[in-house]
């Protein structure tokens, strides 16, 4: 599990990534890279951007992720596109 806080985009030493002035909060982790820069399918999204997913959280209707793209070298979250609640559970 990724501690918490904003931080660094870089990978810390558990594997997590920290988005820095996001809309996603200061106790969010995005926990791994889904899809790396240069492979995603969109090419509305920009160059350099990667596909992350947070780490699991609990809701009434079940445990999800949210999907957003970051830019993994400046930490810059965007937020124009295809970002994403995935629920993991039933």
């Amino acid at each position: 599990m990724c501690s918490s806080g904003v931080g660094s985009a870089v990978a810390d030493e558990g594997g997590c990534y920290r988005a820095r002035e996001s809309g996603l909060g200061p106790d969010v982790a995005l926990r791994a890279e889904i899809i790396p820069a240069g492979q995603l399918g969109n090419p509305a999204i920009p160059q350099g951007f990667s596909k992350f997913a947070t780490d699991t959280f609990a809701s009434p209707s079940g445990p999800f992720q949210a999907h957003i793209y970051m830019n993994p070298v400046t930490g810059e979250v965007y937020y124009g596109l295809d970002y994403k609640i995935i629920f993991t559970g039933p």
